[in-house]
């Protein structure tokens, strides 16, 4: 979305302050006061990332937008990346160097719209598990920042539940999409999972058959530094384990979760 990332010429900028662009790069000089560059290219409640590089920094340098909010604070050089959801009506995104003794060189700044923020797993293989009675008796996979920011898929055995995948994803609350007693106890038991999430939706399939999806999250944890865990706790083969960075549909993961082996026409991330 970005004019002239690259600051090849001195145009399409918004500078204040002692802010220049020469040699092919944005050049900040707090000491003639705070120095700004900027674009106006934003949209409210849209979600975005920003990537840029920093070259020579001495201080900090901000991420920030129109209202003044801090996103990010940097004060270190190389690549640097952010997403946020941006909830003004109006949209500047602001690179910020404050008055004294901050400068900073920056060059390559991308601004990408991620509409919509989703992701789509999908892993099969055999387990082997007796009924405990536990409401994650097998955990196929953990994406976890921390208790209130996750992804995880598991299998409960808790009360009545005999063998019920559980996909939760949790953003401030839980939300979660079951499969009932799809995978009784048993020595390597086949399986073939698949789910999909968003900031509005998460659903799952097993085997080919897709349950109906649950819209009620109003948002998606931000998983994008966090370790994702395979076999978290788990007894079992992998056979294959596939993400893709879009929301594949149901008919996606329905067709992910059988044996053919590829959901044709869309990318993966990652095959294992």
């Amino acid at each position: 979305m970005v004019t002239n990332g690259t600051f090849d010429t001195d145009t399409d900028w918004n500078k204040t302050g002692a802010t220049t662009i020469a040699s092919g790069a944005a050049n900040f000089d707090g000491s003639s006061g705070t120095g700004l560059l900027y674009q106006d290219i934003l949209t409210v409640n849209n979600v975005y990332a920003l990537s840029f590089t920093i070259s020579a920094i001495t201080g900090t340098l901000q991420v920030i937008d129109n209202s003044g909010l801090v996103l990010a604070s940097y004060t270190t050089t190389g690549e640097k990346t952010l997403s946020w959801e941006h909830s003004l009506s109006n949209g500047n995104f602001i690179l910020r160097v404050t008055a004294g003794a901050n400068t900073a060189t920056v060059d390559n700044v991308s601004v990408r719209e991620i509409n919509p923020l989703s992701v789509s797993i999908q892993m099969d293989g055999r387990m082997t598990y007796a009924d405990e009675a536990t409401p994650a008796q097998i955990e196929f996979l953990r994406w976890y920042l921390n208790a209130s920011n996750n992804i995880r898929y598991f299998l409960r055995t808790d009360s009545t539940l005999n063998g019920t995948l559980r996909l939760q994803q949790f953003n401030a609350v839980s939300d979660t999409s079951d499969s009932a007693d799809v995978y009784s106890p048993n020595i390597l038991v086949p399986y073939n999972i698949a789910g999909r999430h968003g900031s509005t939706f998460v659903n799952n399939a097993t085997d080919g058959t897709a349950v109906t999806a649950n819209t009620t999250p109003t948002a998606l944890p931000d998983l994008s530094s966090t370790d994702l865990s395979l076999g978290y706790d788990y007894m079992g083969t992998i056979k294959h384990f596939r993400i893709w960075a879009e929301d594949i549909g149901d008919d996606g993961i329905v067709h992910g979760s059988t044996d053919i082996p590829e959901v044709v026409g869309l990318p993966e991330i990652g095959v294992y």
